[in-house]
């Protein structure tokens, strides 16, 4: 059995961070269906390009904050 603690550990700062992410993520994708709806067929290669680069960005966040939580756990 694990001993309760009072405060979070470095893996539950990465669940958090986790979660935010993917949260963020969930969000840009109910954005986009809502956006592509009402655009007419063939206009869509912005939101692809869009959602490429926010992908990019959320690996890139996930990793460099990771990064940041076990440099100064």
């Amino acid at each position: 059995m694990l001993p309760d603690v009072g405060y979070l550990v470095l893996m539950d700062k990465i669940y958090v961070l986790a979660y935010t992410l993917i949260i963020a993520g969930l969000i840009r994708v109910i954005y986009s269906r809502i956006k592509l709806s009402g655009m007419p067929d063939g206009s869509e290669v912005g939101i692809w390009r869009a959602d490429k680069m926010m992908f990019v960005a959320f690996v890139l966040t996930f990793f460099i904050s990771s990064a940041i939580l076990v440099l100064y756990r």
